[in-house]
């Protein structure tokens, strides 16, 4: 028996790229799946867009804009698959994706997450490269993904299983980090298996979410990061969650002072931090600032 994957796309008017993405599920090589479309309130051509293709898209739409996280909880309550895939409506998947993961289910009953590796494509300057050259770790990856995430939203595919495990699902108080959070409490509950051969394409243009947000980006990390301490962790994920958080304030105290050459502030913060200070990482931003003050005053 096939299993079933339910694709979430959440849409808020995103006609320009959105037949690219639908296009790009419907022409898979698997065929047991459903996508899950969330419009938000759009006001472009999405709605038209959406309702052209068959019922195999469910369209819902919102009855009031909500945050990204929201509309993706809000398509979660919707799903019917064994399991859950996410693509953005400027994205697209190659057409055998869901081919070659969902057999990693099939082959694997203790895998509950998958992912793989995928193509950055720079809309501004028509360019495309591979995201990860060398392969990405499989097996209980928590506490390697807490030192370095390398889960795309794009390529994961989940056992909706796992859902159980969580108090909530997408934190609605997070504008970016809101996926790294949701698939992080995830991975403590499952073992993962990472594809080496790209999967999927991620298209990086001026109008991407990530732009919008990105200064407020370590804030939200290091909210989360607290949130999974107050999980079941061990001593050795506590201290890596420490680290993490040490790493992260510190980055925030970049943007905001040496970005501005307050170098005596920034050392401050650095001195103010808990134990695991990142010194690598200090003399890194530091050396950063300094040369980029250097060619400011020539």
């Amino acid at each position: 028996m096939s299993l079933k994957v339910s694709v979430i796309m959440n849409c808020y008017n995103s006609d320009k790229y959105l037949r690219e993405a639908i296009e790009s599920i419907y022409s898979q090589t698997y065929t047991n799946w459903e996508i899950i479309f969330i419009d938000n309130q759009s006001t472009d051509n999405s709605p038209k867009i959406a309702k052209s293709y068959s019922d195999k898209l469910k369209y819902y739409l919102t009855g009031e804009y909500l945050k990204l996280g929201a509309g993706r909880n809000m398509a979660l309550e919707k799903v019917s698959g064994d399991l859950i895939a996410f693509l953005d409506c400027d994205d697209r998947w190659l057409p055998n994706n869901l081919e070659i993961q969902v057999k990693t289910f099939m082959d694997n009953p203790k895998v509950g997450f998958s992912y793989s590796n995928y193509f950055y494509f720079d809309q501004n300057n028509q360019s495309q490269r591979l995201i990860f050259k060398n392969k990405a770790p499989s097996g209980d990856i928590f506490s390697l993904a807490l030192n370095d995430y390398q889960c795309g939203i794009l390529t994961v595919i989940f056992r909706k299983s796992l859902l159980r495990h969580l108090s909530h699902y997408f934190d609605t108080s997070l504008n970016l980090a809101e996926d790294y959070d949701f698939f992080m409490r995830i991975l403590y509950y499952c073992e993962a298996k990472y594809i080496h051969e790209p999967l999927s394409i991620y298209r990086f243009h001026n109008e991407n979410l990530t732009n919008t947000f990105k200064e407020s980006f370590p804030d939200e990390v290091i909210y989360s990061l607290n949130k999974f301490k107050r999980m079941n962790l061990d001593r050795k994920n506590i201290d890596l969650v420490d680290r993490r958080i040490n790493m992260f304030i510190l980055r925030k105290s970049s943007i905001i002072n040496l970005s501005r050459f307050r170098f005596r502030e920034f050392l401050c913060d650095f001195i103010n931090l808990k134990n695991r200070r990142p010194y690598i990482l200090c003399f890194k931003y530091v050396a950063k600032a300094i040369v980029a003050y250097i060619k400011n005053v020539i």
